[in-house]
C-alpha cells in the first residue's frame, strides 16, 4: 500500500485522496464546466486575431473531456481549431508536450508562434519550444510569475494584447 505523507507529517489517505478526484470529475462533468466566465475583452480579442489571419488553437492543462464542453460552449468556440490536453493517465499537464505536439500538427515554426498564458507553466512549456509566451494579468498568476518564467511580454488587458500581438513587425 502507497503511503503519502503531507510536509507536515499528516498520512493522506489514499483511497480519500482517490475518491475526491472521483467526485471532481463527477462534478465538472455534470456541471463544473459551466463554471466560467469570458473576461471583458477576450470575444473582440479573438475575433480581431481570426480576421488578421491567425490560427487559434487552445494548450491547456484541462483534460479534453472537461476543456472540450467549455470551448464548444464559449460564444467563440468555433474560432479555435484545435484543443490539445493532457493524457487522460497523466497527472502532469505537459505543458511542453503540448505545445510542441501543436507546433507540429499546424507545421508552424516556433518563430511563428506564441503562447498566450496567465500561469508560469504556460510560459515555461513555450520557452521550453523557442515560443515567444506572452504572460496575462486577468488570470491566476501575476506578473512576477510571469515574469521569472521568461514571459516576452506581460499584458494587463486584452487591448495591451491585442497591440503585442497585431503589432506590425519590421522588415527583414
Amino acid at each position: 500500500m502507497l503511503c503519502l505523507f503531507d510536509l507536515d507529517g499528516t498520512l493522506i489517505d489514499s483511497e480519500r485522496i482517490e475518491a475526491a478526484v472521483a467526485y471532481y470529475h463527477e462534478r465538472f462533468d455534470t456541471h463544473g464546466w459551466r463554471e466560467h466566465a469570458v473576461y471583458p475583452g477576450i470575444e473582440a480579442l479573438i475575433g480581431r486575431l481570426r480576421r488578421s489571419g491567425h490560427r487559434l488553437a487552445v494548450v491547456t492543462s484541462k483534460p479534453h473531456r472537461h476543456a472540450t464542453p467549455i470551448v464548444e460552449h464559449l460564444p467563440f468556440g468555433a474560432a479555435f481549431e484545435r484543443l490539445y490536453g493532457p493524457h487522460p493517465g497523466s497527472a502532469h499537464s505537459e505543458k511542453a508536450a503540448m505545445i510542441g505536439h501543436a507546433l507540429a500538427d499546424f507545421g508552424s515554426d516556433p518563430t511563428d508562434a506564441v503562447m498566450i498564458g496567465d500561469r508560469h507553466f504556460d510560459i515555461d512549456g513555450a520557452v521550453a519550444n523557442r515560443v515567444r509566451g506572452f504572460g496575462v494579468l486577468w488570470g491566476f498568476g501575476g506578473r512576477a510569475e510571469l515574469e521569472q518564467a521568461g514571459a516576452h511580454a506581460v499584458a494587463a488587458t486584452p487591448d495591451e494584447l491585442a497591440a503585442l500581438l497585431l503589432a506590425p513587425t519590421p522588415a527583414a
